[in-house]
């Protein structure tokens, strides 16, 4: 095995040499020094000494020593684990590296700090704490002997990165729980000892706020960590000192701290005394009624509107959520507190905020991603109906009444023109209608409504109704979108009769120019199309009692997903369905789907930017193939082109797809085999 002298100045040149490479203009020379590096990775195994060279290089001020610090990061991702590394680190190398990586982090620049940062956590995850015993305690060290902030700030950050893991630790073997006792020990009062060193810092205001407020952040995120298991009376005899600081930290006000960071760590703050809360019930039932205050005083203060206490909120209410189910249940025993939360955290939170408009308006395709495809698990509104939830399962006898009272009361400010009002009765309802269940636009609502709320009234006043008006300063699109959500989520509980009118009635909205309400009544109407009666084979909907309903339906999506610049897969998807369900009615129209569908084929078989929605398109092409085998020939001509097109150009992700629509072809289009072994031949030959 051969040996690099981490020491030695050529190499310190031959790196230096690379670095500028690799940030070079010219693109040949990036290459190169890609090659390079890359040719020293596949060599570590047989080549010892290169990632001490990188440490070395990154730690030491000069013009590679981000750069270093960057592959090193690299190489270790790639190349410390045995079991997945094609090319692994000695076990030299790795010994010397942990021995010396933590030290040498703390001296280094603050870039270089952050991937070494990282690189320990990695190796961490790895290797502690079998192989890396120690690796705490230069941290350790730090905390009880150092004064700089900046010192103790990058030791904690490092700490959550090793300790992390312990919080999605699923084996609780015995060997795990030792591990985590022993740090417990060890690690517990220099903890607190840092804490209130930062918090005293943060307290004095000045320059270092910041760094303060950085720091108790991750130390926040440590105690966390540390606190994953009960451990027994160890926490509980130094309970009281950490809820010290959690709560000065929860109380620290200062204009001239950054904004920003004193968020986070009172966010942080927020989960910790959550999970104390339910994992220390009884310990800390004493202090948390203090907690309580706090947070409700400031989830419900006029400055948690805007939009940077979003996390706050969020992380407050579901503290709040926690102690509803928890120990601290009897603080919300009582109608005035329960009024007063509805009315100054709860409802405020379930009502539109701002960004949402905004988001609604500048973002369109990001709003429904976000309320469709259920990524808005971290949203005030959420985070609300959570709380609804709790005290509706809690305190039902007490929380049913002021929910319908204001329910009551929104409704009848909806009905003098108040568009958020009306906005905010439909989301209240829907979350009363379901005891505070989440309420999913995609699965539907299929468990049984409470009797709280009487649904076919709504339906009709509220939700019908707004949907047959035309859209006014008093009823926007947004409001618009929320009706049509609504028929889509409690589409299972809507009465069989009503489902033709309801269809036809989205089938207008189908045509406006409102990019999230046409999206979201084409998904509603697809929704309410696969929807059938419990016990029943037959869809509600069929060919005789949908009326003339098919035809315009067909028109408004054929025109759109033509003339629309973005694949809507939405609309697509609902075309199809269309076709499947309506097989009948749809086929004295198929040769105008398909010269619809032609340039749509065309265009996105040049830019396939969205795979679901030429899986529907081409699915839509092969229904109609179905429908009118007769017409098989005449749909070849007028699609070969484009296919070809998709073939000549390699289009990967659009071959499965294609490669299912020529079955079809050869299933019903005796010519077709003629052409397609023609086609084969001529591309077979360019190989």
């Amino acid at each position: 095995m051969s040996l690099l002298d981490p020491n030695d100045p050529a190499l310190a040149q031959r790196l230096n040499q690379l670095a500028q490479d690799a940030n070079s203009m010219n693109r040949a020379d990036r290459e190169k020094a890609e090659r390079e590096i890359r040719e020293f990775q596949n060599h570590v195994d047989e080549q010892s000494g290169f990632v001490l060279l990188l440490l070395n290089m990154a730690v030491t001020p000069g013009p590679a020593d981000s750069f270093c610090s960057i592959v090193f990061k690299n190489t270790v991702k790639m190349c410390w684990n045995a079991a997945t590394a094609e090319h692994c680190i000695t076990e030299t190398d790795k010994t010397i590296v942990r021995d010396t990586i933590t030290r040498a982090m703390f001296r280094a620049a603050p870039n270089v700090q952050r991937n070494l940062a990282e690189a320990i956590t990695m190796i961490a995850e790895i290797d502690f704490p079998k192989a890396w015993p120690n690796a705490l305690d230069c941290i350790v060290q730090v905390l009880m002997v150092e004064k700089d902030q900046a010192m103790h700030c990058a030791a904690l950050s490092t700490a959550h990165g090793i300790l992390g893991r312990y919080r999605s630790q699923t084996d609780l073997s015995e060997d795990f729980v030792n591990d985590l006792r022993i740090i417990y020990t060890a690690f517990t009062s220099p903890l607190l000892l840092s804490m209130e060193l930062l918090l005293g810092e943060m307290e004095k205001g000045g320059v270092g706020c910041k760094t303060a407020s950085q720091g108790l952040t991750s130390a926040v995120e440590c105690l966390r960590d540390l606190t994953t298991l009960d451990l027994g009376d160890e926490f509980i005899w130094c309970m009281e000192k950490f809820v010290s600081v959690l709560l000065r930290c929860l109380k620290f006000t200062n204009p001239g701290v950054d904004g920003v960071s004193l968020i986070e760590l009172k966010t942080v703050v927020m989960e910790c005394v959550t999970h104390f809360l339910l994992q220390f019930s009884e310990d800390f039932e004493k202090y948390a009624g203090e907690f309580l205050r706090v947070v409700w005083d400031t989830i419900a203060s006029p400055l948690s509107c805007e939009s940077t206490m979003d996390d706050i909120v969020i992380q407050g209410m579901n503290l709040l959520s926690a102690a509803c189910r928890g120990s601290m249940r009897d603080i919300f025993n009582n109608t005035e507190h329960l009024e007063n939360l509805v009315a100054h955290v709860i409802l405020p939170n379930l009502a539109l905020q701002p960004d949402d408009i905004e988001l609604y308006e500048t973002e369109p395709f990001s709003y429904i991603q976000r309320d469709v495809e259920g990524s808005d698990f971290h949203t005030r509104r959420r985070e609300a109906g959570e709380l609804v939830r709790s005290l509706m399962m809690t305190f039902p006898d007490i929380s049913a009444p002021i929910f319908s009272a204001q329910l009551q009361r929104l409704m009848s400010a909806a009905a003098v023109g108040e568009w958020k009002a009306k906005d905010l009765s439909i989301y209240l309802f829907s979350a009363l209608s379901l005891g505070g269940q989440y309420a999913n636009f995609q699965r539907g609502a299929t468990q049984k409504l409470s009797n709280l709320v009487s649904f076919e009234p709504f339906l009709k006043q509220s939700i019908l109704s707004e949907l047959s008006k035309d859209v006014s300063e008093q009823s926007p699109f947004i409001i618009k979108a929320g009706c049509i959500r609504f028929v889509a989520t409690f589409r299972a509980h809507i009465e069989p009769q009503l489902i033709p009118e309801i269809v036809a009635l989205l089938t207008t909205w189908i045509r406006c120019q409102d990019e999230v309400v046409r999206t979201y009544a084409a998904h509603a109407v697809e929704r309410i199309l696969t929807f059938q009666l419990s016990g029943q084979q037959e869809s509600i909907l069929t060919d005789a009692n949908m009326g003339k309903t098919v035809v315009p339906l067909l028109q408004y999506l054929c025109i759109w997903v033509q003339e629309d610049k973005r694949p809507n897969a939405y609309a697509m998807q609902c075309l199809l369905r269309v076709c499947q369900k309506f097989s009948p009615s749809v086929a004295p129209f198929v040769g105008d789907i398909i010269t619809f569908l032609v340039p749509v084929v065309r265009e996105n078989a040049k830019n396939p930017s969205n795979p679901l929605f030429s899986h529907f398109m081409f699915e839509v092409i092969s229904k109609c193939i179905q429908i009118r085998p007769e017409d098989g020939t005449a749909i070849e001509g007028a699609l070969w082109e484009p296919m070809i097109f998709i073939l000549h150009m390699m289009c990967l992700n659009m071959f499965r797809t294609l490669f299912r629509l020529w079955h079809n072809f050869l299933m019903h289009v005796a010519q077709f085999r003629l052409s397609l072994r023609r086609t084969i031949k001529h591309y077979w030959s360019l190989f």
